[in-house]
């Protein structure tokens, strides 16, 4: 699995096509940050919300700043695409599922946004358990002061 492949993947919209490449790459790699964040957004759009959440509670219980940090490789204005193509609808997801789906695109754009989607998200959501990890641990991160 390549990670060059997934980038193209990626910045194209090709996010079914980018999931395996990604998980690929983790395989390899499994602390490498880039292709954790690319994951996650391409699970999200994808439909895989449970899969983005349980890959970003792993990522930030491990390493909060590693997770957060975009590299000087990684152009932010993805994931603003990338929210904006959830946002635009198309895709089969719940009010849960889509808000929850914000919040994860939105931890690397603005993590206290982030809050306001995984709340709205819990507010719709049968089973919090995983997400209220995950809004837990993005709350501790912002009452940090590490936006």
């Amino acid at each position: 699995m390549s990670l060059m492949l997934a980038n193209r993947y990626f910045h194209a919209s090709r996010f079914d096509d980018a999931v395996p490449e990604l998980r690929g790459v983790l395989d390899k790699h499994p602390r490498h940050s880039g292709a954790a964040r690319k994951l996650m957004v391409s699970l999200a759009l994808t439909g895989r919300v449970p899969e983005a959440v349980a890959l970003a509670v792993r990522f930030l219980a491990a390493d909060p700043e590693e997770l957060l940090s975009l590299t000087p490789n990684e152009d932010p204005r993805d994931y603003r695409r990338a929210l904006a193509a959830l946002r635009g609808g198309g895709h089969d997801l719940s009010p849960a599922a889509g808000a929850i789906g914000a919040g994860i695109i939105q931890l690397f754009i603005d993590p206290s946004e982030a809050l306001v989607q995984l709340d709205r998200g819990l507010a719709h959501d049968p089973a919090p358990g995983p997400v209220r990890a995950l809004r837990n641990l993005v709350a501790n991160h912002v009452e940090a002061g590490h936006v």
